[in-house]
Parts: structure tokens; C-alpha cells; sequence
């Protein structure tokens, strides 16, 4: 940020360094940089299961850091998973993308430890009673769960498909055909590892 701007909206310079850091994040990042929640103590969703919550050290309207760190360990094992080239942004895109899945299939878990894989959803009135009637359905969150395993299988196939067009087009290397078998394979394990702690949590 330059002095001029600084000055026109009285900014210290730890203020400007905070935007400055913010902007780079965003460029860099894109809009994957806004993802982590802003933490709201004991009226997060996933509260329950926050350990910062538990020991009263929510840090109230900033950035989720427990978000933030998985976000930037999770993105470190996908690139090295996936041999992702960070300097190409179609691959960062993608490797972003990963990401998001798996903090929103975080969230979703979180959720459903606190409320179990049941809700009740109220569908109208007794007429007799004049109580309302509750349906017991799957939780939400379980298809919120399912909707990002399918994203993930069509996030993985698409960076397939573009490194197949790349190499088509002299533009990268490697057999893609293998390539293609490695990265089902390890979104299949990672879909079964999500569901063995879906099942943990059940229990």
C-alpha cells in the first residue's frame, strides 16, 4: 500500500503491513484466502468440538487459526500427492479447490458430532393437539458431506483431464493414463478414510 493511500484512510504502518499481507493472500491465493471461518466463541456451529473454545481461548472476530493451519498442512500434502506445479495457476486452482472440500467436509463433521446423523424437521400441526409434527431425517450435513465427495472425484478428474491436454499439446510430461489411477485411487482412499471417521463419530 503506498504512502499516499495510507495516509488518505490513516492507517499506522503495522495497519498497512495487516492489508498489505491480506491483499497478497488474496492474490495469491484467490478467493480460497476468505475461507477459514471468523471465529464467534460459543456461537460456532462446531464449538463443541473447538479445543480453543474448550480452554476459553477462542480468538472472538478474527480467522479460525485451527482452520488456517489444516488449510496450509492440507495444501502442502496435496501438492506433494498430486506433484502439483504451484507456479501454474490451474493447478493451484485445483490443489485450492482440494482444500475447500476438505475444511467444508471438516465443518460437516463437526457438525455432526454435536448433533448425531438424525434431525427432526417439523411438517406441520396436529390438529388435534395443535403440536407440531416432527419427520426424523438424514442430517444435512451427511449430504453436505456427500455433495463434496463428488466434487472432489469431478476436481481430480478435471486436473486429469487438463494435464492429458497439456501433454497433447507438448506442454507437460508423464504417462497421464497412470497418473489417472493414482489420483482415483488415493480420492477413493481418502473418501474411505472420511467415512471410518463419520462412523467414529456415530459411535
Amino acid at each position: 500500500m503506498s504512502e499516499r493511500a495510507r495516509a488518505e484512510i490513516k492507517l499506522t504502518p503495522s495497519e498497512a503491513k495487516a492489508v498489505r499481507t491480506a491483499l497478497t493472500g488474496q492474490i495469491y491465493l484467490g478467493d480460497h484466502a476468505s475461507l477459514p471461518m471468523v471465529c464467534c466463541g460459543p456461537k460456532c456451529p462446531i464449538a463443541a468440538t473447538c479445543p480453543l473454545q474448550q480452554i476459553e481461548k477462542a480468538p472472538m472476530g478474527q480467522r479460525c487459526p485451527m482452520e488456517m493451519a489444516l488449510m496450509g498442512t492440507w495444501k502442502a500434502q496435496y501438492e506433494g500427492s498430486l506433484e502439483a506445479d504451484w507456479n501454474d495457476k490451474v493447478e493451484r486452482q485445483a490443489v485450492m479447490d482440494l482444500v475447500e472440500a476438505d475444511i467444508l467436509s471438516a465443518r460437516a463433521n463437526g457438525i455432526i458430532a454435536v448433533e448425531g446423523f438424525i434431525m427432526e424437521n417439523a411438517i406441520g400441526i396436529s390438529e388435534a393437539t395443535g403440536e407440531p409434527i416432527f419427520r426424523k431425517e438424514k442430517h444435512v450435513a451427511l449430504e453436505v458431506k456427500d455433495m463434496i465427495h463428488r466434487r472432489k472425484e469431478r476436481l481430480l478428474k478435471s486436473l486429469i483431464l487438463t494435464r492429458e491436454m497439456k501433454k497433447k499439446l507438448g506442454m507437460g510430461g508423464g504417462d497421464p493414463s497412470k497418473k489417472e489411477a493414482e489420483l482415483l485411487e488415493r480420492a477413493r482412499k481418502s473418501r474411505e478414510r472420511e467415512d471410518a471417521d463419520t462412523e467414529a463419530h456415530k459411535k
